[in-house]
């Protein structure tokens, strides 16, 4: 009897606000009923102080059906600070989250520093290889062949078979002198065959001449004249 039981929770809590068990319950009421604005506002006399984590969750889904994410946001912290394992999860994915959506609104009007900073805060917490080709990517736009490198090993680890990125790495070596790095990496591309392989052949070759040993020399001769 949903209704009956509503009619008396609501004089009730009418008279008693604070009463946090019949709060509480009229709230789900209004939840199962599909009017989560009534809900919050049954709780609202609640929320400002209680450590109720059943009224703070209730409330925290109820903001989160009607729009209210910051306001979600903020008593999911609460939560978080009362133990709560499950809401400091949920914390967690949300601020990583907006971690990943900063960087990639940052990466489309080109301010790529900033794009930077953000993808490495995400790839700090997700240890995503698509990310840190992206980092890698950047630096390597922004002149930073250096700081380049672990990130395109990083994912060059799991994605072992892109030869765009493989060759993009050894182009960030070979700008470092880094040659014998680079050799066994433009090796790897120009046997693969594909429409990258003239150009890794001729790097290939220029890598191995860079090294100045004699039967090195000899060899990029062949790979050359082939």
């Amino acid at each position: 009897q949903k209704s009956k039981a509503l009619s008396i929770f609501t004089k009730f809590v009418k008279k008693h606000p604070k009463n946090e068990e019949s709060a509480l319950f009229l709230a789900k009421l209004h939840n199962w009923d599909h009017k989560p604005k009534l809900g919050i506002s049954a709780l609202k006399p609640l929320v400002g102080k209680t450590k109720n984590r059943e009224i703070l969750k209730l409330h925290v889904d109820m903001l989160s059906q009607v729009g209210k994410k910051e306001q979600a946001y903020s008593y999911m912290k609460r939560l978080a600070l009362l133990g709560d394992s499950k809401s400091q999860t949920a914390l967690d994915k949300i601020e990583t989250n907006a971690l990943l959506e900063t960087a990639i609104g940052a990466h489309k009007v080109k301010n790529y520093p900033k794009a930077i900073r953000f993808y490495k805060a995400y790839y700090a917490k997700t240890k995503d290889s698509k990310i840190a080709k992206e980092i890698a990517e950047l630096l390597f736009v922004q002149k930073q062949p250096q700081q380049s490198l672990p990130f395109y090993e990083a994912y060059l680890a799991e994605n072992q078979n892109d030869n765009r990125i493989r060759f993009r790495y050894a182009a960030a070596l070979d700008s470092l002198k880094l040659y014998h790095r680079a050799e066994p990496q433009y090796r790897k591309v120009a046997r693969a065959q594909d429409d990258l392989y003239a150009l890794s052949s001729y790097r290939y070759a220029a890598s191995l001449i860079a090294q100045k040993d004699e039967a090195k020399w000899n060899h990029s001769r062949a790979v050359l004249q082939n």
